[in-house]
């Protein structure tokens, strides 16, 4: 997705999810954001849209990623 993007996406996903009780949405918008995020301390993670592909590539490249 593009960056410009982002925050379209940021609030659309907090109306979507605006019913549900301390639904606290993090967005990160780089992979060092990403980096820095413990994946154990959340639910779900939610893709905005883009290139699947490379942001798998980018996951694996973070060392967030396990196979």
């Amino acid at each position: 997705m593009k960056p410009e993007k982002y925050d379209k996406c940021y609030d659309w996903i907090n109306g979507e999810l605006s019913n549900i009780q301390n639904a606290g949405i993090d967005m990160v918008r780089t992979v060092e954001e990403l980096s820095s995020k413990n994946f154990y301390d959340y639910s779900f993670i939610f893709i905005g849209g883009g290139n699947t592909f490379k942001l798998l590539k980018l996951l694996k490249d973070s060392e967030n990623f396990e196979e």
